[in-house]
């Protein structure tokens, strides 16, 4: 497995950390289908699918002119990001963006579609554990919020308010496990500052508290009756 890839200034890669000896070969065997901007890599043609267009990173050019001409807002319709792929990306291959653009642009997005659009952006190596900590900050504030209007559940309730807890629960379990699949406590600073160990330890406590709950209000609305 490829741990953290390492990048040319034009995307093309050199190696990968877990692999000092392909850091010095000409062709480094890389085995990763996403690349560059996490973008499929076609290791035949050594060339990236970014959507519209065919990406060669050996020379730092598109293999086709930008489909929206001069829109993109640069004369030369093959160059990548105008030369200057450090401070810019093109995942789509129409037009640049600045990370910051980027990352402007799905935080406007409504959740989850605001936290796949960041997944997007992983794996330049820029601004990494910064898009993550957005991630993660995303996927906790929408598992308390969804928290925030389960109720526990007990017999004497209808069954359709059953089985509205119940499926609340089980949307806040889906966020909290979606929370420790990210890691999310190794990321974000608060939880690093109290002890990253302790802190998961805690979350997965208060997910099986969740799970198990959510188990009871279905259990409660399969016996209740309409």
């Amino acid at each position: 497995m490829v741990s953290n890839l390492i990048c040319a200034v034009s995307s093309r890669v050199t190696g990968a950390t877990n692999s000092p000896e392909a850091l010095f070969a000409t062709t480094p065997a890389v085995d990763s289908l996403f690349l560059f901007t996490a973008r499929p890599f076609d290791p035949d043609t050594q060339l990236q699918n970014n959507l519209n267009r065919w990406y060669d990173a050996r020379v730092g050019r598109w293999l086709s002119e930008d489909p929206i001409s001069y829109r993109g807002e640069d004369f030369n319709l093959y160059r990548y990001v105008g030369n200057n792929p450090t401070n810019a990306t093109d995942l789509d291959g129409l037009q640049a963006d600045s990370v910051s653009q980027a990352i402007k642009r799905c935080l406007e997005l409504p959740f989850p579609a605001n936290v796949k659009c960041l997944d997007d952006l992983l794996g330049s190596g820029y601004r990494d554990k910064e898009i993550r900590i957005l991630q993660c900050e995303l996927v906790y504030n929408a598992y308390k919020a969804a928290g925030a209007k389960c109720r526990r559940c007990v017999a004497s309730m209808p069954r359709a308010e059953l089985i509205a807890n119940a499926s609340c629960f089980s949307a806040e379990v889906a966020l909290r496990a979606q929370y420790l699949a990210r890691d999310c406590d190794c990321v974000l600073p608060g939880s690093v500052a109290m002890d990253s160990a302790k802190a998961k330890k805690r979350h997965e406590q208060q997910l099986a508290q969740k799970s198990a709950a959510a188990a009871n209000c279905w259990l409660l609305a399969s016996r209740a009756r309409k």
